[in-house]
């Protein structure tokens, strides 16, 4: 069972695409998050989701959904809220942040980053072209990177983006299999990623560049392991 938890605004638009084109089976659960406030368009807005939802189910395609009010002046007890909601919901999670008050969005992410292991995934809309768009739940100790990882991830930056590893090799005077190992961990992370094999080349990803930019460390120099 799926449980997709929306933050409502006034345009609906981006909810209708998302339970268009994803796979939903009857029973599936829709939980949207609102504001405590009700304003006539905010009602308005729930009128037509419930209209489209009562053709789903006139299709065949009954799903159960609720309005969950948040108080969106108090970001921390949004965020006790929608914890609560991830944390007794069973089966798989969705989080899709495409309408509604930033701050519920925002109250929205830090959940998601915070129990990213339950959570499927998690999108949000660009508003310049309205496309749906993955958002990468990235693990805050994917930054937590040692010395040696530091001036790999560096190197690569002086490079322009990619790195070999015999070049890693010499110019970092490390031994092949520490760099071959490191370069493999730095991809795993999601930092790098493999572009060619022989030689073995690896490309930044943004997050590597993220890295590299955080990094204290400006040396190319450091003790070999």
């Amino acid at each position: 069972m799926k449980t997709i938890i929306f933050s409502l605004g006034f345009d609906i638009s981006g909810i209708v695409s998302t339970l268009t084109n994803i796979s939903l089976e009857p029973e599936d659960k829709l939980i949207f998050l609102i504001p405590s406030r009700d304003t006539d368009r905010s009602l308005q807005a729930r009128k037509e989701i419930e209209s489209f939802l009562n053709l789903l189910a006139v299709r065949g395609l009954k799903l159960n959904y609720t309005y969950l009010k948040v108080n969106e002046e108090d970001v921390q007890e949004m965020l006790k809220v929608i914890i609560e909601v991830i944390l007794n919901n069973k089966g798989e999670i969705y989080i899709e942040a495409i309408g509604g008050l930033r701050s519920i969005v925002v109250a929205m992410t830090i959940a998601a980053i915070l129990l990213r292991n339950k959570i499927v995934s998690f999108h949000t809309i660009a508003e310049s072209s309205g496309k749906r768009i993955s958002v990468p739940l990235i693990e805050p100790t994917v930054l937590n990177l040692d010395h040696i990882d530091l001036e790999i991830l560096k190197l690569a930056t002086f490079l322009k983006g990619k790195i070999t590893a015999p070049y890693a090799e010499i110019e970092l005077q490390l031994s092949k299999p520490t760099i071959t190992r490191r370069l493999r961990q730095l991809a795993k992370k999601g930092l790098l990623i493999s572009v060619a094999k022989k030689p073995a080349t690896y490309e930044l990803t943004p997050l590597g560049w993220l890295a590299a930019r955080l990094g204290k460390n400006n040396a190319y120099s450091c003790d070999k392991s």
